[in-house]
């Protein structure tokens, strides 16, 4: 076996070897989602980062990453979100695993992971990577049932008795109708665009360099993100100002088929002292949210100005360690102590599991 950067020669091989390792995630080996999400980044395509495992000419094992860029201070930092090592069952032992990441890391100054899967974790430790537990999630709920369904279905199911079925059946009844009540009362403060403009560029810039340690975002970014995106359903919040963009929001619909619908916040901006914009937009995606009759909506977030703002009995925080926190890794210790004693604005759309393209 060898490890090699991905070729165009693999191509065909290498999306028949995801569609057979990734049978949960089936989007992972379309062609166009393929592309767009390896290819198609304003910041850089990252084919070049993508390590193959190759058997006797055929596709046994995987990498992926892709580009990013974090603020850190008054800098820009260049790294890379690693994510899908997978290695062919009848491959797995030895090294593989271990060379494939380290392959994946070298090169950048920085290298991140979220959504880390608990039997993944030794190969993170193992290489020294930093564990950040920055975020947050939150969830406004509509029909438990749905949620409780949902995190059956995860690593931690949660337990149940009689008592809690008899009210979780009852909040089932009357949350829907409070959400019906909350949709019938949109806010003229808001409003539903199409895609992301150029001219926004410099208030993005400006409310990006409020938040602490974030991810780089422009127009030509975001819309690559969220308009341009082959699958799944977007609508896109923003707030105006006098002098241009306030704040924004974008919101994903999701569901997992039998089992739950509901909406992810998969990215906000909005100056962290600015309560009542951040009030305006979440009450704006509580309403559509609503109106779409989803279960419930979810919004992973870290940053605190924020996150006390989500409140019981509307919001309820059900964030699970490991799943939910940030891996990190440089070889400048200086850096990686700025990353750990910052404040983090950290959304969904610096997730793996944001780009899965399961449950869209």
């Amino acid at each position: 076996m060898k490890i090699v950067p991905y070729d165009p020669r693999y191509r065909s091989k290498l999306l028949a070897f995801l569609a057979q390792n990734f049978p949960d995630y089936p989007r992972k080996s379309e062609p166009r989602y393929f592309d767009w999400l390896f290819g198609g980044n304003p910041l850089g395509a990252t084919f070049d980062t993508y390590q193959l495992l190759v058997q006797d000419d055929d596709v046994v094992g995987q990498i992926g990453s892709l580009r990013g860029r974090l603020r850190v201070g008054d800098q820009w930092v260049d790294g890379r979100w690693i994510i899908d090592l997978v290695i062919d069952p009848r491959f797995r032992g030895g090294l593989a695993a271990r060379q494939l990441f380290k392959r994946a890391m070298d090169g950048a100054p920085l290298v991140m992971a979220t959504g880390v899967a608990t039997h993944v974790v030794p190969i993170y430790n193992g290489l020294g990577w930093n564990r950040l537990p920055v975020m947050r999630a939150r969830y406004s709920v509509l029909r438990p049932s749905r949620l409780l369904a949902l995190a059956q279905t995860t690593e931690a199911a949660p337990e149940t008795n009689p008592l809690l079925r008899l009210g979780i059946a009852l909040a089932d009844r009357v949350l829907p109708f409070a959400g019906r009540v909350l949709a019938a009362r949109p806010s003229s403060a808001t409003e539903q665009v199409t895609r992301f403009e150029p001219d926004w560029d410099a208030d993005i810039r400006a409310l990006t360099a409020r938040l602490g340690v974030t991810e780089y975002r422009s127009a030509a970014v975001l819309n690559w993100r969220f308009v341009e995106r082959p699958i799944g359903t977007h609508r896109i919040v923003v707030m105006r100002s006098r002098r241009g963009l306030r704040g924004m929001m974008v919101l994903r619909w999701m569901t997992r088929p039998g089992i739950a619908h509901w909406v992810d916040v998969v990215d906000y901006l909005v100056d962290p002292d600015d309560h009542t914009g951040f009030d305006r937009l979440t009450g704006a995606a509580l309403a559509i949210a609503a109106g779409s009759s989803v279960d419930f909506v979810r919004f992973r977030l870290s940053h605190p100005s924020h996150t006390e703002l989500l409140r019981p009995p509307r919001w309820i925080d059900h964030t699970r360690p490991m799943n939910d926190d940030l891996f990190a890794y440089s070889s400048d210790r200086a850096l990686v102590a700025t990353l750990e004693s910052s404040t983090w604005h950290l959304t969904a759309l610096a997730s793996d599991r944001s780009e899965t393209g399961r449950d869209e």
